[in-house]
């Protein structure tokens, strides 16, 4: 079947056998070749060339006896999904110079030499997002329209104007405590309403979700409920979102939060402000950024952004290249699982690759690659003669051969047998289990970068002296520094500072209080123990407040 120049065409039912190719579309865009039977043809069952914006769709593509399954040749903004594609000579899937938002969803692929052949092909990510000087705006519980608090929490807000999202009328948005906020039009609901922070890592956004990020990962609102909010402000020209929480691994640390803000403008700019980035430990990508479902397009702003900042993005696709994406599909028996061959920012994402004798090979290529699993090849899960700036998270492998997640210091986060080697998320993997450097597992403040401190006097604080190292060395040692002075065990973190007996930093009458509180009651009081102001007697005393009171009063 060769159909030329041929537009919003649906072939379906068909049975073609023993041809040279089953079905050829030259120069077609906007076509359905939905639930065909395609065996034993010669070259390959669907070939595709300068063709655009087809569905192929269930089809069964068998025994191509030279060639492939599916070729795309010079093609782009092809779907690929529900195929059933086995025993072709070649590649089950061959996308061959063609860039920019092919996507091969949901497919089985078995027993051809590739598996999913990516030639000089992918896409881009265009990051469009620009830095801007950095700007705040004042939203919080107080003057919110809505707002929430919590963990995994979502609340819907209906816009008192629409705003337009890549020619989209949104009525109304939907935002999570874990970093994101869905667009919806009118008759939609939330797609992903009760997420745990994974949204972005895990892909279940493309297709699905019309989508704006910001640090998306599992975060909480719920240390301090006065303080920890989700709230949305609306404003003369714009919509502000604005989160106050931590990440969950850093819930409960006064030491760690994090503050930012997602803004719809009316004009259809959108703007990301980060206030306090301040984490120690995360669980996914904390991805910023957007994504548009029908035109399969992403904008980029940053992952684990830490700094201060302001980044903005117009709406714009004139200068996009859409990304390629091989996702969700099944892919075993095969020599290769995926080939890579001089191909530039492919996302592959929640693909089981399985007894292949190679999983995913990657020569002189870049992808992003996440939440795949990649077990039981016979050979190597994975290899590449260079794997460029490819990166990914949440995979499940063994034999990783130099592949390493990113923040995983060795392999993949996950084993075959499901172990999770960096279960404390602290970079560092498992020793024991995962050949990694990691002496406890299970607690992020313990690895090979741990400081241990000298605890002389045993209070649970330590001195000035330290020793790097996993292990707790033998004698007493504590993980917390600060020991004001470590021979003395009722002296701990509080430190004098001439006067200041209340410790508060401010020399006031406060701390004229503080002292002869300390001197009728005995009340606890942060400079008792250290060297007297005035007597040297090494206690707190009358002198020591008359002293004060004439600093007070003298000096101001």
């Amino acid at each position: 079947m060769v159909l030329s120049s041929f537009h919003k065409l649906l072939r379906s039912y068909n049975s073609l056998y023993s041809n040279v190719n089953g079905v050829y579309l030259d120069s077609s865009s906007n076509n359905i070749i939905d639930n065909n039977t395609l065996v034993s043809n010669s070259d390959d069952g669907i070939y595709l060339r300068y063709s655009s914006g087809n569905n192929l769709t269930n089809n069964t593509i068998l025994n191509s006896s030279y060639g492939d399954g599916i070729y795309l040749a010079f093609s782009t903004q092809n779907i690929l999904s529900g195929n059933t594609i086995r025993g072709n000579l070649i590649s089950g899937v061959y996308v061959d110079r063609s860039d920019g938002g092919n996507r091969i969803y949901n497919n089985t692929i078995s027993e051809s030499t590739y598996g999913v052949h990516v030639d000089n092909s992918g896409g881009g990510m265009t990051d469009n997002a620009k830095n801007r000087s950095y700007e705040w705006y004042s939203c919080n519980m107080s003057n919110a329209a809505n707002y929430i608090q919590g963990d995994d929490n979502n609340t819907e807000y209906v816009l008192n104007r629409t705003f337009n999202y890549f020619g989209r009328n949104i009525t109304k948005i939907s935002a999570s405590t874990n970093g994101f906020i869905e667009l919806l039009e009118a008759g939609e609901g939330c797609y992903d309403c009760n997420d745990y922070g994974s949204t972005h890592a895990d892909g279940n956004y493309r297709s699905n979700m019309d989508v704006i990020f910001a640090s998306n990962d599992n975060l909480q609102t719920i240390y301090d409920s006065e303080t920890q909010y989700l709230a949305i402000c609306s404003m003369d020209d714009k919509i502000v979102i604005e989160l106050l929480g931590s990440t969950a691994t850093d819930y409960e640390s006064t030491d760690y939060q994090i503050n930012f803000q997602i803004i719809l403008y009316q004009n259809g700019t959108i703007e990301w402000n980060f206030n306090e980035m301040n984490w120690a430990n995360h669980s996914y990508d904390m991805f910023s950024g957007l994504y548009a479902k029908e035109e399969n397009f992403e904008v980029t702003v940053g992952y684990k952004i830490k700094t201060q900042g302001s980044y903005y993005y117009n709406q714009n696709l004139s200068s996009a290249v859409l990304m390629g994406i091989i996702e969700k599909n099944n892919i075993e028996n095969n020599k290769y699982g995926i080939y890579l061959n001089s191909s530039s920012k492919n996302i592959l994402v929640n693909n089981t690759l399985f007894n292949n004798t190679i999983g995913i090979y990657s020569e002189n290529s870049n992808s992003t690659v996440n939440s795949n699993t990649i077990c039981g090849n016979i050979q190597l899960n994975f290899n590449s003669t260079n794997w460029q700036s490819t990166y990914g998270y949440n995979n499940t492998c063994n034999n990783s051969n130099g592949w390493n997640d990113s923040g995983i210091e060795k392999g993949c986060r996950y084993r075959c047998n499901g172990i999770n080697c960096d279960a404390d998320n602290d970079y560092y993997v498992n020793s024991s289990i995962c050949g990694g450097t990691d002496c406890d597992d299970n607690n992020a403040l313990i690895n090979p970068n741990t400081k241990w401190y000298v605890d002389n006097d045993n209070d649970t604080y330590g001195g000035t002296t330290n020793q790097t190292n996993c292990n707790k060395p033998s004698g007493n040692w504590t993980l917390t520094p600060g020991d004001c002075d470590d021979n003395n065990k009722n002296i701990t973190n509080e430190c004098c500072t001439e006067f200041d007996f209340d410790n508060n930093t401010a020399i006031d009458i406060f701390d004229a209080v503080a002292a002869l509180e300390h001197l009728s009651s005995g009340k606890y009081i942060s400079g008792e123990g250290c060297t007297a102001r005035i007597s040297n007697n090494n206690e707190i005393d009358l002198m020591d407040v008359f002293a004060l009171i004439h600093k007070i009063v003298i000096e101001g």
